[in-house]
């Protein structure tokens, strides 16, 4: 007696080939983009403020300008009701302020890779409040006081004027330009900050790293009393400083110039080096 032997797949093993055919078939496919843009005229001295749960923003100041403009640019999600919402308003003719609402969760079978980007061109004397939870923030020619804060993601500013208060619960902070207030907080990155001609403490000037190193350039006739302490990790100063205090190799007080408002340098595990601009 002859047995003819057949096989079939059991149905959770079909049900898991199929799963997987389809998410190649889905993954090779292009992700899908879509724009939002507005644009508002403003006075003397405009404020943008942007609050986005997840997405990297960039914001670029104009000189001579007196519009604020905004691109949203979205990967793999729709914008409008069923996707990314986004609530946007000015008041008082010169203050403008954006809302991004973004769906939290996973659908089923859903293996595309996500993105929210926000672009704004500003006046260069446009106040800037940045505010993602998760994203990158890069800002360029603005003379206006500027906040930012990711709560992952790195900072990266250059050619700023005036006060600055930047706040990463993870990510390198890298800024430059010309400051008289600065406040510069990471819990887990590097901090290099460049202070260009003219920067001057009319504030205390705090840089702070849970970890990471701190590298500070400045000129040799900055005037401050200058307080440095590292948990673990090498200091250098490669400016003239009066050492008033020396609690131990990882803690360093002192003069630069005669000494003015408090410069204070933390870090948690990293070194910390002045160096001459």
């Amino acid at each position: 007696m002859s047995h003819q032997s057949t096989s079939c797949m059991a149905p959770r093993a079909a049900f898991f080939a199929l799963l997987l055919a389809a998410s190649l078939s889905w993954g090779a496919a292009p992700l899908s983009a879509e724009e939002w843009s507005r644009q508002w005229n403003v006075g003397q001295d405009p404020e943008i403020r942007v609050d986005t749960g997840d997405g990297s923003v960039t914001i670029v100041g104009v000189p001579g300008s007196n519009r604020i403009e905004a691109r949203v640019i979205t990967r793999g999600w729709s914008i409008g009701s069923s996707g990314v919402r986004i609530d946007d308003q000015i008041s008082g003719g010169n203050s403008v302020s954006i809302t991004l609402h973004i769906p939290h969760g996973m659908d089923f079978l859903n293996f595309t890779e996500r993105s929210v980007r926000v672009e704004l061109r500003v006046p260069e004397t446009t106040r800037a409040h940045i505010h993602t939870s998760d994203g990158s923030i890069e800002a360029e020619h603005l003379r206006g006081s500027a906040d930012f804060f990711t709560s992952d993601g790195s900072v990266k500013a250059h050619a700023l004027d005036g006060s600055v208060d930047i706040h990463t619960g993870d990510g390198s902070i890298d800024l430059r330009g010309r400051f008289d207030r600065v406040a510069l907080r990471t819990s887990d990155g590097s901090i290099d900050f460049r202070a260009e001609p003219g920067s001057k403490l009319a504030a205390p000037w705090r840089l702070e790293s849970g970890d990471g190193s701190v590298t500070l350039h400045v000129l040799s006739d900055l005037a401050a009393d200058i307080d440095i302490h590292t948990g673990d990790g090498s200091l250098h100063c490669d400016l003239p400083l009066t050492v008033t205090s020396v609690e131990s190799e990882h803690s360093l007080r002192g003069r630069l110039n005669g000494g003015g408002p408090s410069l204070s340098i933390r870090t948690g595990d990293g070194s910390v080096k002045v160096e001459k601009l």
